[in-house]
């Protein structure tokens, strides 16, 4: 947010195995205005989001890529992260 105008926007959810613990989140998707892109918006987004996942002892999440050049470079950047050949990102959180 800059100057109380949205400059983007992250939704995410929280998915958990009642038997085995097991829990991650699931980037539903992700929008930075036009105009505010590469300005360092989207990758604030997910910082927050990371860190409201280590909040919930999530350490994984998932999305589906897009088949964009742009947002690939922009998901290469990620530490710890995996593009699979499918069109997914894993990325484990580290402490």
């Amino acid at each position: 947010m800059e100057n109380d105008q949205v400059l983007g926007r992250i939704e995410y959810h929280f998915y958990g195995c009642m038997q085995d613990g097991y829990r991650m989140a699931y980037v539903d998707w992700v929008y930075v205005l036009p105009e505010d892109r590469h300005k360092g918006v989207a990758q604030g987004l997910f910082q927050e989001m990371e860190k409201d996942c280590r909040k919930h002892g999530i350490n994984q999440y998932y999305l589906i890529r897009a088949t964009n050049p742009n947002v690939d470079k922009f998901y290469h950047s990620f530490e710890n992260a995996e593009l699979d050949e499918e069109p997914f990102l894993r990325k484990e959180l580290k402490e």
